[in-house]
């Protein structure tokens, strides 16, 4: 009985790495101060996906908010804030046009730039009905959306554009007042498209195939089952 027990534990045992730097200088040899900070987290069942267009239950959204970052975030109060957005977004008179501002030297996991295309992406990704995705519906604000998923709407139609690498434009159907709390789930989270594209079916299915950029990285995660 025991054995089972410890066996289930770390079947569910979910390590968070991440880079913090100290605060004394590099020194003079351009070494920096860094240490790794571990975050051990528990958790009652296996994390199914890390892939943000397939994401849909509570210890998925959970695990993907360590160590992923949208536009904006929810502070203590429960009110959106700017995260990857470099302060508030414009919004147009009409209450249908939102325009993002991305903060400089935005960096993925692997080094690669984080530009407002791979908010684009991901976002016509999760509205695609060959990606399946459940939690599409959340996408339904966004100008196209429902037409899209409903196969009456080519992907390309959805508003959403990157103007250049810093800057992205949303399109709503209709004001919504609640966007940008709507925009913090991770459903709304950029995807960098050479990274998903190069890793197909296995895209968010173990630590190897994710990519991040957030705070923390995941680790020692080979996979649900």
């Amino acid at each position: 009985m025991k054995r089972i027990q410890k066996i289930v534990f770390l079947s569910v045992l979910i390590v968070l790495a991440g880079c913090q730097k100290g605060n004394q200088e590099a020194s003079d040899t351009g070494s920096s101060n860094q240490e790794t900070t571990e975050l051990h987290l528990s958790v009652p069942a296996e994390l199914p996906t890390m892939d943000p267009a397939l994401v849909q239950d509570a210890i998925s959204f959970t695990a993907i908010n360590q160590v992923m970052e949208g536009l904006y975030r929810l502070d203590k109060e429960e009110k959106p804030v700017p995260a990857l957005s470099d302060g508030d977004a414009t919004i147009s008179t009409d209450g249908l046009t939102y325009t993002f501002k991305l903060k400089p030297n935005l960096k993925w996991s692997n080094g690669t730039a984080l530009t407002a295309k791979d908010f684009e992406f991901g976002w016509k990704r999760v509205v695609n009905p060959k990606t399946a995705a459940n939690y599409a519906f959340v996408m339904k604000p966004v100008k196209n959306a429902a037409a899209i998923m409903n196969g009456t709407a080519p992907v390309d139609s959805l508003g959403i554009k990157a103007l250049d690498d810093s800057t992205l434009e949303v399109q709503l159907e209709k004001p919504t007042a609640n966007f940008l709390s709507g925009i913090t789930r991770g459903t709304f989270f950029p995807q960098n498209e050479d990274f998903v594209t190069k890793q197909g079916e296995k895209f968010g299915t173990d630590s190897e195939h994710t990519l991040y950029n957030g705070p923390f990285t995941l680790s020692e995660w080979d996979g649900t089952g």
